[in-house]
């Protein structure tokens, strides 16, 4: 069931755009579809706020925990209708930096020395350990982009997880502050406009390139299972099309491997 509770606008580089702030959901990124499939008219950067989703989506058709009110849990809907249909991994690299950004900017803000980085393919991790996650969900129109829902999960003020879940960590377990969640949604917002419009105006180079160079264990050596088995790699690139390369060292195989293709063991 899902309880409507305010909506409200900000100033924003989308034009016009509201956020829409729920109080339990089934899922955001279910709301934004069946927001998008109602209504004529939806502004881009349109942002889906809950405090709890009772059915959150993560990766792998995984669910997203998050206790009440105490983490940022959103979806925002984007038309990426400048990207070919060849392009999506572009928009996912973007969306990926404006979140590591985005981590960045509150350490710096806290004066907290760590390493943060991507965990192929939109994984924010702090050391070892998870903080967000990252599913986009697109829609095509034949040969276009029709829209892009971004959901994201973003571990804030919760201390305590469930014993299934092997490496969460949060910005309070981090910091032992306690953050409003809302004005960090402000300040993750800026983080995805500037990326969002580095993407716009087709400066894919660079974005390439950060995004390689913040890869969690790129060029290091690690155990990863593929295909169901162990075997011992290191990172050497992604594919235009997003697949993560990497080099077999017990074979040297160069290795493509797609999303499910391939498990970050939790020694990696």
């Amino acid at each position: 069931m899902i309880y409507f509770q305010s909506e409200f606008t900000l100033k924003s580089l989308f034009n016009n755009r509201i956020i829409i702030k729920l109080d339990v959901v089934n899922s955001t990124n279910e709301f934004a579809a069946e927001l998008l499939a109602k209504e004529n008219k939806i502004y881009e950067g349109t942002i889906i706020l809950a405090n709890s989703q009772t059915a959150g989506k993560g990766q792998r058709g995984n669910t997203w925990e998050s206790h009440y009110g105490k983490n940022l849990t959103f979806s925002i809907i984007l038309f990426p209708v400048f990207l070919k249909i060849n392009q999506p991994f572009m928009l996912n690299k973007a969306i990926s930096l404006a979140v590591n950004d985005f981590i960045e900017s509150i350490f710096h803000h806290s004066s907290l020395i760590t390493h943060h980085s991507i965990k192929w393919p939109n994984d924010i991790y702090v050391g070892s350990c998870k903080i967000a996650g990252i599913l986009i969900e697109n829609a095509y129109l034949g040969n276009t982009f029709k829209h892009s829902i971004i959901g994201m999960g973003i571990n804030i003020n919760q201390e305590t997880f469930s014993s299934n879940i092997p490496n969460p960590i949060s910005l309070k377990m981090l910091t032992g502050k306690d953050y409003n969640i809302e004005g960090l949604l402000s300040e993750l917002e800026i983080c995805i406009q500037k990326r969002y419009h580095q993407l716009k105006s087709g400066d894919f180079t660079n974005i390439d390139q950060d995004y390689l160079n913040s890869i969690y264990k790129y060029g290091i050596s690690s155990e990863y299972i593929y295909r169901g088995e162990k075997i011992t790699a290191h990172i050497t690139g992604i594919d235009p099309t997003g697949s993560l390369i990497l080099l077999n060292e017990d074979t040297g195989e160069i290795i493509k491997s797609e999303f499910k293709e391939i498990v970050f063991t939790h020694n990696s």
